[in-house]
């Protein structure tokens, strides 16, 4: 069978039931980027130099393995319950000539295309939240935390007349009248 087949039937299918894939791609990608924030600041040093951080890390960390054991079997349900409504079109698929391994193709590359969308979409978000929450840390915990390079926002042009921090600085820290982090020196390369 032409392999080009597969991968038109899996776009076909993920466009004609966008309303029941959608709500289950934004959850996916939702939790990626979770998991992607809690690891991130699970495993920064900077926390473990504060008083009480390590317990704060070690709860984080296993808050992150909770969360990533939750997540798993939440998205194992939701794709049996999609799997469930699309019992009649598999059906329809088999009596039209595929066979099963044909329709597991189909399928499998459904996931990959799913699987690679939400993850990318996941770690893109994470990403972008992350400084925020990152920014919002030592609020909560009611401290400072130590200078280390995430603070770092450009690596050339240390001065503090540089445009580029003002605007960033201006997007993770939107109270000027907050007290200021202290930025670490770091030559240019």
């Amino acid at each position: 069978m032409n392999n080009k087949l597969y991968g038109r039937l899996a776009v076909t299918h993920l466009k004609k039931n966008a309303s029941m894939m959608l709500p289950y791609l934004i959850t996916c990608i939702i939790l990626i980027s979770l998991y992607y924030i809690v690891s991130s600041l699970s495993a920064d040093a900077a926390l473990k130099t504060v008083p009480g951080g390590n317990a704060v890390v070690d709860f984080m960390k296993f808050g992150n393995r909770l969360f990533a054991v939750l997540a798993v079997l939440f998205l194992l349900y939701a794709n049996s319950y999609i799997m469930k409504r699309r019992k009649k079109e598999l059906g329809l698929y088999h009596i039209l000539g595929l066979e099963k391994k044909h329709i597991h193709k189909v399928l499998l590359i459904e996931s990959a295309i799913c699987s690679m969308g939400s993850i990318a979409c996941g770690l893109i978000i994470g990403m972008a939240v992350h400084p925020f929450v990152t920014a919002g840390l030592p609020r909560m915990l009611g401290t400072e935390l130590p200078c280390t390079e995430r603070w770092l926002i450009p690596r050339q042009g240390e001065c503090s007349g540089c445009p580029y921090r003002k605007r960033t600085y201006a997007i993770r820290f939107p109270r000027p009248w907050r007290k200021r982090p202290r930025f670490c020196k770091v030559p240019p390369f």
